[in-house]
């Protein structure tokens, strides 16, 4: 069986996502996870402001195990080790799991400037993992300068997210990510089709503009390389080399199978997107849209 580098996102198994903002339905959320057991994707990513997506996965107990799970917890309205441990403790219930492999900080960005609220983050963790409730845990971030600033803290960063697609270089190259990387640091690669927007045949008309200038020129480079834009959008991740896994949310078991196949199969030439443009941080960042 080919390696699989997939960690499947479960946004859109509990909350309308997407270009087409859409939600999968029960039986869509069944099927997508049975394949996934066939061809042995090792990890899932959830969380709790996913809507419903914790408690999909619950009904499937069967079909994800417990150490292939990834949630992510805010801090923003917890103060104390109790808060925390009760918030993953809620979401162990809705889960139907005893324990899981791993939490993240979802708002790293937010609560970053507050030494307290990292340590009381890193200290929970530590409790959970003691009592067995995860096995590891680490952090979701937007920008290699939230990472350096983990980097400050007294315990290392062995899990992390990060987003980087062909259209947002700002990491491949790094030294720190390598570094990590090297150190054991297990780095999950997320927005690799930005939303879906790159690997939209149309472009939205909530992108004709500025975001539509580039989308356009993204497009025609991948024309002329013979692949969608779906493919080359994740073939990107093959030439990330201190990524580990791709998480990325699937709307059926036939784009399933083409993900797993394209990231087995299509390794792109490093000519081709070094030449593409960058796009600038505003519409890089799905925060700053408006």
């Amino acid at each position: 069986m080919n390696k699989n580098r997939i960690c499947l996102g479960t946004v859109n198994f509990g909350l309308a996502y997407g270009p087409e903002s859409r939600k999968l339905s029960y039986d869509e959320v069944k099927s997508l996870l049975n394949y996934s057991r066939e061809i042995g994707v090792e990890y899932f990513d959830t969380a709790r402001g996913y809507g419903n997506s914790e408690e999909l996965l619950g009904e499937f107990v069967d079909l994800v195990e417990p150490s292939n799970i990834v949630s992510k917890l805010s801090l923003r309205d917890l103060n104390s080790v109790e808060d925390v441990l009760t918030e993953l403790r809620e979401s162990l219930q809705r889960l139907k799991r005893k324990s899981i492999n791993c939490v993240l900080l979802h708002d790293t960005e937010a609560v970053l400037t507050d030494v307290r609220k990292i340590k009381l983050f890193q200290q929970s963790m530590l409790v959970a993992i003691e009592t067995g409730l995860i096995k590891t845990f680490g952090y979701s971030v937007y920008s290699l300068d939230e990472i350096q600033q983990l980097g400050e803290y007294d315990y290392p960063i062995l899990n992390l997210q990060v987003p980087e697609n062909i259209l947002d270089r700002r990491l491949i190259n790094s030294e720190h990510m390598s570094q990590l990387s090297k150190d054991g640091c297990t780095i999950f690669v997320r927005s690799l089709f930005l939303q879906g927007y790159l690997s939209n045949s149309q472009i939205d008309n909530h992108f004709r503009g500025e975001m539509g200038v580039f989308l356009e020129c993204f497009r025609l480079a991948c024309l002329e390389l013979g692949l969608s834009p779906s493919k080359v959008s994740l073939a990107y991740f093959n030439s990330i080399e201190w990524a580990k896994y791709a998480v990325i949310g699937c709307d059926s078991r036939s784009q399933l199978k083409d993900n797993y196949e394209t990231l087995n199969t299509v390794v792109l030439p490093e000519y081709f997107y070094v030449s593409l443009p960058q796009l600038p941080l505003h519409l890089v960042d799905p925060r700053r849209w408006s």
